[in-house]
């Protein structure tokens, strides 16, 4: 089954209260399953993750991206789109 699922939000510029709280309901409803948040570097959705303590209660990776794409995969599977 799935152990791993990825909430890519490189290509997200802004989140509000309410997105967080998808992400916390997701969290909950996904129990069992690691669910991790890949952001761009020292992007405003990063700050806001950061700000919010979300990277150390989901897997957090912070990238560094070219042209809205992941410059180095870090040798994990693809992440599975959350619907």
């Amino acid at each position: 089954g799935i152990t791993r699922v990825t909430i890519d939000m490189t290509r997200t510029d802004y989140l509000d209260s309410a997105a967080l709280g998808m992400l916390i309901q997701a969290r909950q409803k996904l129990a069992g399953v690691e669910l991790g948040l890949k952001v761009k570097s020292g992007s405003p959705v990063s700050q806001i993750v950061e700000v919010a303590n979300f990277h150390q209660i989901f897997a957090y990776e912070a990238v560094w991206t070219a042209k809205g794409e992941d410059a180095a995969h870090r040798g994990r599977s693809p992440p599975v789109p959350l619907l």
